[in-house]
């Protein structure tokens, strides 16, 4: 293959983003995605009270000022465990996925050939890796 002719190649992964950035309903589900994490991340700094703190003189608190989203039927804030219940959804979702593709990709390591088995348990490696991070949330 010529210099000229490997410059001119043409990568798969070439343009992916400028195609990403054109899928309008791709850019939403990244932004809800991100807000996801950043919520989760944060949660601490962002609920305005304690998920698991009780006050039975605040039962079933309509939204107001107090409780942007109310009370239960416990007295505890809404928002504050919606805001929390994130980081068991990203937890779950990350661990789901982690599971999933680290026993694809050791199904298609066992199941592949020797030129396969490198890239997927190293793949297979760092999802696990990730998993573990998110299960220690």
């Amino acid at each position: 293959m010529s210099a000229t002719a490997s410059r001119t190649a043409r990568r798969p992964s070439r343009g992916v983003w400028k195609r990403f950035r054109r899928n309008r309903l791709a850019l939403v589900g990244l932004a809800l995605v991100t807000l996801l994490v950043l919520t989760a991340v944060f949660a601490p700094w962002l609920a305005p009270y304690d998920p698991a703190e009780q006050s039975l003189f605040d039962r079933r608190e309509p939204p107001g000022e107090q409780y942007l989203l109310g009370a239960d039927a416990f007295g505890r804030d809404i928002l504050s465990r919606i805001i929390f219940g994130a980081r068991v959804t990203l937890t779950v979702s990350v661990a789901s996925v982690g599971i999933g593709a680290t026993g694809g990709a050791l199904a298609l390591a066992a199941l592949g050939s020797r030129v396969q088995r490198r890239p997927l348990l190293f793949a297979g490696g760092i999802l696990f890796g990730a998993f573990l991070v998110g299960a220690s949330w």
